[in-house]
């Protein structure tokens, strides 16, 4: 396919985003590799994705980035966590962390801003979103450290912005897809236990999942599981297990399908 010539200005503007260092904590893979994707076609070049929430602290440390995106409910280590020692170090309490998170939970966000939190992502997370508030993010810390403002030029939000890579994204959703399955089964097997509390997590982690690789139609049926589970209405749920198995099926049934090359 023939590609559009660069103008000197996005090609500067590129050069400069390129110099931001930006650190990805997210349990879910799949939501890093993504995450990624959007960045890289807004021309970020320095992307570092940790999937471990242990390790962050010491990657951080290490790395030094100009921005964090944290995942605020992770196991073991949770973005709460993250942020209050982050929080009480001298040097790291100065980079700003934006919270990437699929909870409504009001006094979560609250905590998370006491913690230190510079501004909230919900999943699943909308381009536009992510590229507006991580460029006015590293443009603020640019402007407070009485530095020049190597972000605050970002581009606006789809202005010059290339076409995704469909093979990358197209492997992301077969990765997905391929570790959905597991999860349907654990989700199985918390409705045979009866744990409940199983079972709100993985619906937290498929409503956020889903929708940041573009597999809305789970969307509803997740958000459906967390509140039947709130409301103990446990009746509903083999119904529900249906519901996504049978999306499961239709989302592999469709990548599946040969695509034609637009070149």
């Amino acid at each position: 396919c023939p590609t559009s010539p660069v103008s000197p200005e996005r090609r500067a503007k590129l050069e400069r985003l390129k110099t931001a260092r930006v650190v990805m904590v997210d349990d879910e893979p799949t939501t890093l590799d993504v995450l990624e994707l959007f960045l890289e076609s807004e021309g970020y070049g320095q992307i570092i994705k940790i999937s471990d929430p242990q390790q962050a602290l010491d990657r951080i440390t290490a790395l030094r980035p100009d921005v964090v995106l944290l995942n605020l409910m992770m196991p073991g280590v949770s973005g709460l966590d993250i942020l209050t020692v982050m929080q009480a170090d001298r040097e790291l309490k100065t980079i700003p962390v934006l919270i990437i998170t699929g909870s409504s939970d009001g006094e979560l966000k609250r905590r998370a801003l006491e913690s230190g939190a510079a501004d909230f992502l919900s999943k699943p997370v909308d381009p536009s979103e992510l590229s507006l508030r991580l460029r006015n993010t590293l443009a603020t810390r640019a402007y407070g450290e009485g530095r020049t403002a190597r972000a605050a030029k970002a581009p606006a939000p789809g202005q010059g912005r290339p076409d995704l890579d469909q093979r990358r994204i197209r492997f992301i959703l077969d990765t997905f897809l391929e570790r959905l399955r597991p999860k349907l089964d654990e989700m199985d097997a918390s409705v045979a236990q009866g744990d409940v509390v199983g079972l709100a997590s993985l619906a937290h982690w498929l409503k956020g999942a889903a929708g940041t690789v573009g597999l809305h139609a789970f969307t509803a049926p997740a958000e459906r599981l967390a509140e039947v589970v709130r409301a103990q209405r446990l009746d509903e749920l083999p119904e529900l297990m249906r519901t996504l198995r049978r999306l499961c099926d239709e989302a592999e049934a469709d990548l599946a399908e040969p695509r034609s090359d637009p070149c």
